[in-house]
């Protein structure tokens, strides 16, 4: 907005910003035995993103030693996001016998997992036999 009344300089105001407001995201968690499925469903995104890697610290310390991400029903993922994502590799490259797999559908997320070269480190799954269980809810 431009002050011209008073021949004084353009400046921002402030509070006629539109906030963003802040993004949902459901995690719902299933279990097969030591396997534990946690579904996404929303936005992954700065102000949220550290959720899922605490989630994922807590299941691994309970004791579960593989891991599967479902991110099919993820609408999107910025770069907290995929650095969320990063910190869970990183945590079970240090711990052994841990296991992590990101299941995602064919689409831009999966595209963007695969120009970023995420599919080199980590193991990226759409194939729906990935996913055979007894799933059980939590």
């Amino acid at each position: 907005m431009a002050d011209t009344t008073n021949g004084s300089q353009d400046h921002l105001d402030i509070s006629k910003i539109r906030k963003i407001p802040e993004a949902a995201l459901n995690l719902r968690r299933q279990f097969d035995g030591e396997r534990c499925m946690i579904s996404l469903d929303g936005e992954l995104r700065h102000g949220n993103a550290d959720v899922l890697f605490e989630e994922a610290v807590r299941i691994y310390e309970s004791g579960t030693k593989s891991l599967v991400l479902d991110w099919r029903d993820l609408t999107y993922c910025d770069t907290a996001g995929l650095q969320s994502l990063v910190q869970i590799y990183k945590y079970v490259q240090n711990e052994q016998e841990l296991e992590l797999i990101l299941f995602t559908g064919e689409g831009n997320l999966l595209d963007t997992l695969r120009t970023c070269r995420f599919d080199k480190f980590i193991n990226i799954s759409h194939d729906k036999n990935d996913l055979d269980g007894n799933w059980q809810q939590d």
